[in-house]
């Protein structure tokens, strides 16, 4: 997963501001993570292989992704993202 700043940016594998890679499952809140709360906001990419390579076997994954707001007081909170992937290679 890659996350840029700027709502109009383009995140990928040669440009970014964060990057997770390897993982089956995270949470980002806008409160925890400085780079979210830019006036501008934020772009999300998130590569999930299609094929194993290797094996040039089609693998069967999924993604889900959630948006929260937050219903406090304080401005908007969350942009939780979940990602599942069902079958790793």
């Amino acid at each position: 997963m890659y996350v840029s700043r700027g709502s109009k940016s383009d995140p990928n594998s040669f440009h970014y501001d964060m990057s997770f890679k390897n993982v089956t499952s995270i949470n980002l809140c806008t409160a925890d993570i400085k780079l979210l709360n830019a006036t501008d906001g934020y772009s999300v990419a998130v590569y999930v292989p299609a094929i194993d390579e290797a094996t040039n076997q089609l693998l069967d994954l999924s993604i889900v992704v959630k948006f929260e707001e937050s219903t406090g007081a304080a401005a908007l909170l969350a942009a939780g993202i979940a990602t599942s992937l069902l079958a790793l290679f």
